[in-house]
């Protein structure tokens, strides 16, 4: 499965999905990990929009799983996504609240994870009671707010129209030390945060330099952060950055920023074609009503089999 998360968590998700797919496949994982190999059989279905058998290959590999117990298959974050994208969110949360209240200090990703749920569900204040709980750990040592809390509290206080702490919790995500900003801090909501706030002139030039950043062999946080803050960024051409491309749902997030709705379904299509996990929930982010109008937009739901969630 360590494949199928890189594919979430900022590596080349085609290429993830298919190593581990090609894994999956081989005898001796079959012989040993049969539950693993029939999961990761259905987080590649599920890249590829065939729902019915990823659901039926996520209910097998439940039933091959010997022992449940704390942070079973279906609290991975593949299967959450599943839940989430076929309008089963309040399934994807009572999942998470069952393991939440057996272990309240087992990681406060869990919590920034139930969280996004509640914001996808329009439970704005249970979102935000959640985010105190991970946050709380976090006080305790037990996560780093950078990787994935930040963006998450950064996605409520959009929701709840607070623009310039979301701005805030974006730009501390991205200082953190040793994070990919592609996988953890999600760039693209810096230049949509921006263009919310009405400054759509600077949420272009952000998404042009989005645009530049993505043919580099790749990037990592401090320098993705230097071109987006700095008023004279120092572009250093012949330098190699680590990491990988920004991917192209950020860049439907940038390009909505800059009042640029044509090319937002273009980059959502184009994230579908490479495979990007979080272009499975575009039909139930806040981010993107605006082009649930958008014939394009509704054309592309079609061709994932998916609907709006009311």
């Amino acid at each position: 499965l360590l494949h199928a998360l890189r594919a979430i968590y900022g590596e080349d998700p085609a290429v993830e999905l298919e190593l581990a797919g090609y894994i999956a496949k081989q005898p001796e994982v079959q012989q040993h990990n049969m539950h693993m190999a029939v999961f990761a059989h259905a987080c590649v279905h599920l890249s590829r929009c065939n729902w019915p058998l990823a659901k039926s290959l996520f209910e097998k590999a439940f039933m091959l799983q010997d022992s449940p117990g704390y942070r079973s298959l279906n609290t991975n974050p593949w299967y959450i996504i599943f839940l989430a994208a076929s309008n089963k969110v309040e399934k994807a949360i009572e999942i998470l609240d069952e393991v939440m209240d057996l272990h309240f200090d087992g990681g406060a990703d869990l919590f920034a994870e139930c969280a996004m749920l509640h914001i996808l569900a329009g439970n704005l204040s249970e979102a935000e009671l959640q985010i105190e709980k991970a946050y709380y750990l976090y006080d305790r040592g037990f996560a780093d707010p950078g990787l994935f809390l930040r963006p998450v509290s950064a996605v409520l206080r959009i929701a709840q129209g607070n623009y310039a702490s979301a701005l805030e919790e974006v730009e501390q995500a991205m200082k953190t030390p040793g994070r990919s900003i592609v996988g953890s801090a999600m760039p693209g909501l810096v230049p949509l945060i921006v263009g919310l706030k009405g400054d759509t002139k600077a949420a272009e030039q952000m998404y042009r330099q989005m645009l530049f950043e993505r043919q580099r062999p790749g990037l990592v946080a401090e320098n993705f952060g230097r071109f987006l803050f700095d008023e004279n960024p120092v572009r250093d051409e012949d330098k190699t950055y680590s990491g990988q491309r920004i991917p192209a749902f950020h860049l439907a997030l940038a390009s909505l920023g800059a009042g640029k709705v044509n090319d937002a379904v273009d980059w959502l299509n184009t994230a579908m074609f490479e495979r990007e996990p979080l272009g499975l929930w575009m039909h139930i982010l806040p981010f993107f009503r605006p082009l649930h109008a958008n014939s394009e937009f509704r054309a592309l739901l079609k061709a994932m089999k998916v609907t709006v969630r009311d």
